[in-house]
């Protein structure tokens, strides 16, 4: 299990390295990979959380990975919390091999979301993130199945009802408002602040800052 950021820049902010553990402008998401034998692997599970405190890192560990489950995890102290499966650290900067090697798979998944994020949809959006998510650990954990993953895409197509291009994008005002409190209801409390402050600064409506935001 590990932990990644993706970055998502506003139009005015100019490319730059680094960040760190900052949440300003980074989506924090949580990565699980399920290993078979010595050197396969299985499952994915990939979701987003707020930051990488043990408050974000524990519910994901429960929620996808069973008791008594041996976990391979980095230093991070938030993994500490856990309770119930057992914890072998992996600290890279405490070894000459690279971390990409020591924990080979996991590093590999968000390599491969972030190239599938910037070369199928140049670039992820906060909110859509969580449908982006779905699809990629979908497709994994189908990827050498690919008749098993048509038959149940086609399942659950006939269990949902029709969609329209209208009903996913809106087009009222009064849709798009709460579109957006849904929206900001599921961001970062330090983006939400920072909306209504500039809403407030510039007495624009909170829509057209998430807009600026996204």
């Amino acid at each position: 299990m590990d932990e990644s950021a993706i970055p998502y820049p506003r139009k005015e902010d100019a490319l730059e390295r680094g960040g760190g553990s900052s949440t300003a402008n980074q989506i924090w998401i949580a990565g699980a990979v399920e290993t078979v034998g010595n050197h396969g692997v299985g499952r994915i599970r990939l979701a987003r959380i707020a930051d990488r405190s043990a408050q974000s890192i524990v519910p994901f560990v429960v929620a996808n990975a069973l008791p008594g489950a041996a976990l391979r995890t980095d230093s991070l102290a938030s993994y500490d919390k856990v309770a119930g499966r057992r914890l072998r650290r992996v600290n890279p900067s405490d070894r000459t091999i690279p971390a990409h090697i020591v924990s080979k798979w996991i590093h590999v998944v968000f390599a491969n979301l972030k190239r599938w994020a910037l070369g199928t949809f140049h670039g992820f959006r906060e909110k859509h993130l969580d449908a982006y998510l779905n699809e990629f650990v979908f497709r994994w954990n189908r990827r050498r199945h690919f008749h098993t993953a048509m038959d149940r895409m086609l399942g659950i197509g006939q269990r949902l009802e029709p969609v329209t291009y209208r009903s996913i994008v809106g087009d009222t005002t009064d849709w798009k408002k709460e579109h957006i409190r849904e929206i900001l209801k599921m961001c970062h409390p330090n983006k939400r602040t920072i909306v209504e402050d500039l809403a407030s600064y510039y007495r624009v409506h909170k829509v057209t800052v998430q807009e600026e935001l996204a």
